[in-house]
């Protein structure tokens, strides 16, 4: 897993959110919203009563591809992002990958 302190140089965490979504994703820091080589994005969306029910006010992973050991960033930012400014982060309701599925066994297994 890499951390903030791998970040290339020219590579920043971005975060575009509306009231509903949010993508999370590696930018270029002289234009951000152009992502970078590193490739990596999460996209987050907010609870939806009507199909899902609200989840304790969770918002819910739509989407995640990322360069190999560049995801669980940022699901971490996605986390805590969630967690300040709803009721934390839950998994794809519909599916889970076999990579998702590791990363939050990894959080269950090793995370408060």
């Amino acid at each position: 897993m890499k951390s903030v302190a791998d970040l290339p140089d020219d590579t920043v965490v971005v975060i575009n959110a509306t009231d509903t979504f949010a993508a999370i994703y590696y930018g270029d820091i002289e234009d951000p919203q152009q992502q970078t080589d590193l490739y990596g994005e999460i996209q987050i969306y907010a609870p939806s009563d009507s199909y899902y029910g609200n989840c304790g006010n969770a918002w819910m992973v739509g989407g995640v591809a990322a360069k190999h050991g560049w995801g669980p960033l940022l699901y971490d930012v996605a986390i805590e992002w969630a967690t300040q400014n709803a009721g934390g982060l839950i998994s794809d309701r519909g599916s889970v990958s076999d990579a998702a599925q590791g990363v939050w066994n990894y959080y269950m297994r090793n995370r408060d």
